[in-house]
């Protein structure tokens, strides 16, 4: 929990001490999934270290990747926390990763009657719709090289650690395509 303090100052060590009373600390090798297509999941994710991918599998059999997390981004599965309803998304470790996992219904419960702990509530869906914006834009408004540049200023542990294969499939291109764009911005340098 030290790690929420670090990042959400305003929570007190009582409000921490709930928070740690609706919540475990997992650990994940690679490939490992932790939500699966068709169940339903009430866990609400914050990455404390590692890569995970959300993703379905499209008509044709290919997956498409719709989610990268990395380190201090909360997830879930978008259908169980709006809906009530299965995940239409498979999530899986792409590394060795760490988790503070929520029971989403009890913050919830937590959050109305606390407004530290809905100041963080609210605090963690907005990165959520911030990334889903964000994303959005990117696909209806920017170039593959600028969505890739945008993606390297942002989160650059990502292009690190995770593979070509990966990131072209997040965003939207094929991995030869993706392999010129790095080749030629290596060029201009």
């Amino acid at each position: 929990m030290d790690l929420l303090k670090e990042k959400f100052p305003f929570l007190s060590d009582e409000d921490l001490e709930s928070l740690a009373q609706i919540s475990d600390v997992q650990t994940y090798g690679r490939r490992e999934e932790i939500i699966s297509i068709g169940k339903y999941s009430g866990d609400f994710m914050y990455t404390i270290n590692g890569i995970l991918r959300g993703y379905y599998i499209d008509d044709l059999g290919e997956e498409r990747n719709v989610f990268l997390v990395n380190n201090n981004m909360f997830f879930g599965s978008p259908e169980c926390i709006l809906d009530d309803k299965a995940s239409n998304y498979i999530f899986e470790t792409v590394t060795n990763t760490s988790l503070i996992v929520f029971e989403y219904k009890k913050l919830e419960q937590l959050a109305s009657e606390n407004k530290n702990i809905f100041r963080f509530y609210t605090d963690a869906v907005k990165s959520i719709l911030r990334f889903f914006v964000i994303r959005l834009n990117d696909f209806t408004c920017s170039s593959p090289q600028e969505r890739f540049l945008k993606l390297q200023d942002s989160r650059p542990l990502l292009i690190k650690n995770a593979k070509t294969k990966l990131l072209a499939n997040f965003l939207g291109l094929s991995p030869n395509s993706l392999s010129r764009i790095k080749a030629r911005l290596f060029k201009k340098r």
